[in-house]
């Protein structure tokens, strides 16, 4: 639905990025010396999201 209404019928990394955190954080739980360092979910998410290539379709770039 995110990109529907952003006016795409298809989804982009973007799409991903912005909604990795109001979608999935509640779903992680850190481990206590995680969240004895500062952890918060939404900065787990946030650096998965950074830090992850994104993949490309088999084929793409070759001529």
């Amino acid at each position: 639905m995110w990109a529907l209404s952003n006016g795409r019928p298809y989804v982009i990394p973007e799409d991903m990025k912005e909604l990795a955190g109001p979608v999935l954080a509640h779903r992680l739980l850190l481990a206590p010396d995680a969240q004895m360092r500062g952890s918060t979910a939404d900065g787990v998410l946030r650096q998965a999201m950074e830090t992850v290539a994104v993949p490309q379709p088999v084929g793409a770039g070759s001529d």
